[in-house]
């Protein structure tokens, strides 16, 4: 099919002939990333969404380049939109209440942020990965803040909730328990814990 700029170019031909559907647009965005050409994927994506608003990856695509332009503000009802569309499939669900708590951290609305991230490994506490990533973004948050008291209570936490899945023998799932978690104690200070994670 030749190189990525190569096929991104055949396809302006389609688009320019008003051939294109929504799927093309997807593909062109995909091509524009790889390309790290962001107006291009803007203008795709946009024009995605014109022709087929119902897509879940398709906002997610749209949030993580907003993301990287530090455009939470709009990240944020992109992230509620894609809720729409996870067909409740948990794993989704965390993903997408993980990355809205942090654009509420990002927009300055804590109160929001903290209620999303503490809910992830309560009510998905199979999703290791989110659940740890959301103890992460909590743990930071509280650091950042000098809330000395809610990192201790946030670190508590996630040794309790890591502690269960070593009893369980959910973590013969999560091979990375011990190396996330002794990131996690690192940054809340605690490198005695961080030490004895890493043995694990």
């Amino acid at each position: 099919m030749g190189s990525p700029r190569d096929v991104f170019n055949k396809r302006q031909k389609v688009l320019a002939e008003g051939k294109a559907d929504w799927k093309l647009h997807f593909e062109m965005a995909a091509l524009a990333r790889y390309l790290r050409d962001k107006d291009a994927q803007y203008d795709h994506l946009k024009r995605l969404f014109q022709l087929y608003p119902h897509n879940r990856e398709s906002y997610m695509n749209l949030a993580k380049l907003l993301s990287q332009d530090d455009r939470w503000d709009e990240v944020i009802p992109i992230l509620n939109r894609s809720l729409h569309y996870t067909r409740d499939r948990k794993e989704l669900v965390a993903e997408t209440q993980g990355w809205l708590g942090t654009a509420y951290l990002k927009v300055g609305e804590t109160e929001k942020a903290i209620e999303l991230l503490e809910s992830i490994p309560k009510d998905y506490p199979e999703q290791i990965g989110m659940s740890l990533r959301a103890y992460g973004n909590l743990i930071k948050h509280s650091v950042d803040s000098g809330d000395a008291r809610a990192t201790q209570r946030y670190l508590k936490a996630v040794s309790t909730y890591a502690d269960r899945l070593v009893e369980s023998g959910a973590s013969d799932d999560y091979p990375m328990l011990g190396q996330r978690m002794a990131q996690l104690m690192v940054m809340g200070g605690n490198p005695e814990a961080a030490a004895r994670w890493r043995q694990n």
